[in-house]
């Protein structure tokens, strides 16, 4: 999913296809401008709705673990509003900070995992400006 400014309506999109975290991402940034940024519980809950169909997967948000803290991807100030940076939903048990699992996904009940970044399937849309999101495959 891509991100657009803080001032216009978040929305999500699907295309089938399968990509690392990184590679959706660099698809995202270079299409559109990055993965989905979820900066508030109404965010979630308009991700959630979006899956739609989808109902019962996981699928990639543009949090991720630098090391030292997670992070969003989408890193320009100008697209968050205040407090916007700091909002997490991560599950009780998450995030593990196993070292490989360094990426983040959010699930139809709208909290967050981390996880490794292995080729996992992903959907987009053709939109100008738009959210990515990427379906995780556990098989």
């Amino acid at each position: 999913m891509c991100a657009l400014p803080s001032c216009c309506p978040r929305r999500y999109h699907f295309v089938a296809e399968k990509k690392s975290w990184a590679e959706a991402q660099s698809s995202c940034r270079q299409t559109y401008t990055d993965l989905a940024t979820v900066a508030s519980e109404g965010d979630e809950a308009e991700l959630t709705d979006a899956l739609g169909e989808h109902h019962g997967s996981q699928v990639w948000i543009g949090q991720y673990d630098d090391i030292s803290s997670w992070r969003w991807s989408l890193q320009s100030e100008s697209y968050y509003s205040e407090g916007e940076t700091e909002f997490r939903m991560w599950a009780s048990t998450e995030p593990h900070s196993i070292y490989t699992e360094n990426c983040a996904f959010t699930n139809w009940v709208g909290t967050w995992g981390d996880i490794d970044s292995l080729l996992r399937t992903f959907l987009r849309s053709n939109c100008a400006k738009c959210k990515f999101l990427q379906f995780l495959n556990w098989s």
